[in-house]
């Protein structure tokens, strides 16, 4: 039924071997955002919908072993995170209860893999949208869990004013129109002239309006890149702008849901993340000389998905470009000198996570290139 399928609301299962159609496992009042499905390795997968609902299906038959997550949320709670099986067998997710941007919603909750019974839930008050990492951290005893709490940046600033100028100028004809209706009118009346004229007339403002709106947020979009995109210059154009919005990374005892410790990070105030704004016309161009093969923005979650090094190091991406390493080597519950926080500027967000082997680190931001960092 191609109906079932026009909210994101399946998910599909096919044959490694042939891609042979294998199951369909249809979700019923929810919908699935950033599908990230966790196999514990027994021929089970855990997946969360973008509500917070929690779900374990048999990966052979599609059958549904177990639902759980939180009992009262409503389709239109919204999410970018995922739920993630912690070696602990424990299902960790991340969710908002509420809609995304109410600000103060976010909470982490976890569940038995063996039966999705609920284990504990930890409201973060602020948005959200990425999962956790789960590992030892330098300092704390046992499991923890760290991730990234935080708004989602948005569209470039010139993205955003395309957009308001998209159902701004439809009005903006309309009303020349009127006017040029009116003149045409007026002079039919007096003296029988053509409306010719008037019709010439209307095009012509129309097209200057047009021409000096192109040419007005291309000036602002260039201004904006050489003033790092901050708002205090900005005066007039919140229609264009967002406000800033608080950030943190946060660590908690995975057994308890209790904070270990947290980093708080400036608000951000910028439109988009790093890159976006500075890098938008050149990906166009690309993108057009590529026929098509690329994405002109980045667009990512606040923060990357976190790793955890085996030295207890958390490493997270950040949408002003920043990749953080953070590690509270005393266990103070506090972070502090270059010791225990340091990071390293890209000038561009992250889509994909960090990557961890043995002795490296490997990192992919929405600039290109991949860097490898190797320990001594």
């Amino acid at each position: 039924r191609q109906e079932a399928f026009q909210t994101n609301n399946a998910l599909v299962a096919l044959s490694s071997r042939d891609g042979a159609h294998k199951w369909t496992h249809l979700m019923t009042g929810f919908n699935i955002y950033n599908f990230q499905g966790a196999s514990p390795g027994d021929g089970t997968m855990v997946f969360m919908d973008s509500s917070g609902g929690v779900y374990r299906l048999n990966l052979e038959t599609g059958a549904m072993l177990w639902e759980s997550g939180v009992a009262d949320r409503q389709a239109s709670f919204f999410t970018t995170a995922a739920a993630v099986v912690g070696p602990n067998d424990v299902v960790y997710c991340v969710s908002n209860y509420g809609k995304h941007h109410d600000g103060d919603n976010g909470m982490v909750h976890a569940y038995n893999l063996s039966d999705g019974k609920p284990l504990w839930r930890t409201n973060v008050t602020l948005d959200a949208m990425q999962a956790v990492a789960i590992g030892r951290l330098a300092g704390s005893e046992g499991l923890s869990v760290v991730f990234g709490i935080g708004t989602n940046p948005g569209h470039p600033m010139l993205f955003r004013m395309i957009y308001r100028g998209f159902y701004a100028f439809p009005g903006i004809f309309w009303l020349l129109a009127l006017t040029s209706g009116c003149c045409c009118c007026r002079r039919w009346r007096r003296r029988g002239s053509s409306c010719i004229a008037s019709f010439c007339s209307l095009i012509l403002m129309f097209v200057l309006v047009l021409s000096s709106y192109v040419a007005f947020i291309l000036a602002v979009h260039f201004l904006n890149i050489q003033l790092k995109n901050q708002p205090g210059w900005q005066f007039g154009l919140q229609l264009f702008t967002v406000p800033p919005s608080p950030q943190r990374i946060v660590a908690l005892d995975a057994a308890t849901g209790a904070e270990r410790w947290r980093h708080e990070l400036p608000a951000f105030a910028a439109t988009a993340c790093a890159g976006d704004d500075d890098e938008l016309l050149p990906r166009m161009i690309s993108l057009h000389r590529n026929e098509g093969l690329g994405h002109p923005i980045c667009l990512p979650d606040s923060f990357s998905q976190a790793v955890i090094g085996g030295d207890g190091t958390a490493y997270v991406g950040y949408q002003d470009g920043r990749l953080f390493a953070l590690r509270d080597g005393d266990g103070d519950g506090e972070l502090r000198g270059d010791g225990e926080v340091s990071d390293f500027q890209f000038e561009h967000g992250f889509q994909a996570s960090q990557a961890i082997a043995p002795g490296m680190l490997a990192v992919v931001p929405c600039g290109g290139g991949l860097w490898v960092w190797k320990s001594a």
